[in-house]
């Protein structure tokens, strides 16, 4: 391998092929290779493509006919969800080197090279890293998802669900931790699949997130936290509410997989397992402990069948619940997926209106949090720039230092840090 080959990587897409893009980026480091910071300038670019909506294989086809322009010498190679689906296309664009499945993405630790052979087998878990390019670190505990919603390419992409196995999650949790990191994202492609192993006691997510406490604080001690990535919300029940009013190292926080509060629209969607009742049920029970937390969700707008009544359900659901946030997606059919056939396809001019509104609603909901938090006493700050003088706090709520004093803090660190006032989207803090 030449010891001086200098690579860019792209990375599309959800936190799960950031943290496959950061493992690739540390092993292709480890064995000599040297990352630099603009396309322009690389011997090997790789484009780590998803698949989930229209707009994402827009993008992939974009970069690389930049990338292409721009630097007409490059390797380039794409991988990632796009591929298995989308491969022809992709790799018609002349400039473009080769093209990995998702399912072979994990051959590139070996090298930028293609994979060799047809037959090569991989679990989505020999990915593992030892730091993080952001100040607070994904884990990834789950690959694919068997549950088929009717929208989704996911499952054709990833294949199906896949759990990691207990004993590496807590070894690379506690290996973060100790290298300075002290929150984690614990994250997946469906986390409501996750079931492992531990001693031979069967484990799920609940369970797991109670032993990495443990763990972390019999190796390291008790400065650190884990933040959840999206949840399911059939998720929602005793085990879980037991978990979040008990735990002393979760974040406040929690981000929902909602996609519509239409009862109709859920089971049309294939996501007739949970009920938006039972939504609002446990986030009463959970604000009896819970006195303040942030609140997301995802949403799905215009889906097939989905009239001004179903709409309505969802966005009514959304102002009376204590949403904090909210990401807003527009449906467009991708291919194979049952959904793309149906009728009573919405017109865009409604999407976009529906998602302007909804999206407005949670920009007003933000805002009013934002308030809320900027009166706290305190807040503990993870540093994520510590010359920008920016932060994450618990709330998930960017924090920005007015008094230099997150100078000499190192990035992943928690801090306490003091609300000073709100501004736009973000909260003024200081340090005493």
């Amino acid at each position: 391998m030449n010891r001086e080959m200098s690579f860019f990587i792209l990375t599309l897409g959800c936190k799960i092929n950031q943290y496959e893009s950061h493992a690739i980026r540390e092993r292709w480091i480890s064995r000599g290779l040297e990352e630099v910071s603009s396309a322009r300038d690389a011997d090997l670019i790789l484009i780590n493509s998803c698949a989930v909506t229209e707009n994402a294989i827009s993008d992939v086809k974009k970069y690389a006919r930049r990338f292409i322009r721009e630097n007409p010498g490059a390797t380039i190679v794409v991988t990632g969800c796009a591929i298995p689906r989308f491969e022809k296309e992709i790799a018609s664009i002349e400039g473009i080197s080769y093209c990995i499945p998702q399912a072979q993405k994990p051959a590139l630790l070996r090298g930028p090279l293609p994979p060799e052979g047809e037959d090569q087998r991989f679990t989505g878990f020999e990915f593992k890293i030892h730091s993080y390019f952001r100040a607070r670190p994904i884990i990834k505990i789950q690959d694919g998802c068997s549950h088929y919603c009717r929208y989704c390419i996911v499952p054709l992409t990833r294949g199906p669900s896949r759990s990691r196995k207990v004993e590496e999650i807590l070894g690379e949790a506690l290996s973060l931790v100790k290298n300075g990191y002290e929150e984690l994202i614990v994250s997946g492609i469906n986390l409501k699949e996750f079931s492992s192993y531990y001693h031979q006691e069967k484990v799920d997510l609940w369970r797991l997130l109670t032993l990495m406490e443990e763990y972390i604080e019999e190796k390291h001690g008790p400065r650190f936290r884990i933040r959840l990535s999206s949840l399911d919300p059939s998720m929602l029940d005793e085990r879980a509410l037991n978990y979040l009013t008990s735990s002393s190292h979760l974040a406040p926080h929690l981000h929902l997989s909602i996609q519509s509060a239409s009862p109709v629209i859920l089971e049309s969607m294939g996501r007739a397992h949970y009920h938006p009742e039972e939504i609002k049920a446990f986030l009463y029970e959970l604000s009896r402990t819970w006195k303040t937390f942030a609140l997301g969700a995802d949403i799905l707008v215009g889906f097939p069948g989905e009239g001004e009544k179903e709409f309505s359900h969802t966005f009514s659901f959304c102002k009376h619940l204590p949403f904090t946030y909210g990401h807003v997606f527009t449906y467009s059919p991708r291919p194979n997926t049952p959904a793309a056939t149906l009728k009573n396809q919405v017109s865009r001019r409604e999407k976009r209106d529906r998602s302007m509104l909804l999206r407005g609603l949670f920009m007003e909901k933000k805002k009013k949090f934002i308030s809320l938090i900027s009166h706290k006493k305190a807040l503990d700050v993870v540093v994520e720039d510590e010359d920008g003088g920016i932060g994450m706090c618990q709330y998930y709520l960017i924090c920005k230092n007015i008094d230099g004093g997150f100078r000499g803090k190192k990035k992943g660190r928690l801090i306490t840090a003091y609300p000073v006032e709100a501004r736009d989207a973000h909260i003024m803090v200081k340090i005493e």
